[in-house]
């Protein structure tokens, strides 16, 4: 499955420029961001330190209810979901 928030959260920024702060090739970067591969976990680390977000939310929480896709979004959470506002608020704060 595409990480579509590995992919999110890079951006704009050059693939080559984010696989050589992680020590990967752009290769093996572009892998990972479209699930071909699953970084171990020592990587998986150094993603989370670079994204300032946890190896979960990077790599474990892909199905995340609707009003918390946007990491920054706490207000739109409900009672329903708790667990969804208590990672973003962990995130946010």
């Amino acid at each position: 499955m595409k990480n579509e928030i590995l992919i999110k959260l890079r951006g704009a920024t050059p693939r080559s420029l984010v696989a050589k702060e992680l020590g990967i090739t752009p290769q093996g970067l572009g892998m990972i961001e479209r699930g071909e591969r699953i970084p171990r976990p020592g990587l998986m680390k150094n993603f989370a330190v670079y994204y300032k977000r946890t190896v979960d939310d990077l790599f474990f929480n892909q199905e995340r209810h609707k009003t918390c896709q946007n990491l920054s979004v706490l207000k739109d959470c409900d009672s329903n979901n708790e667990t969804c506002c208590t990672l973003n608020s962990k995130l946010a704060g």
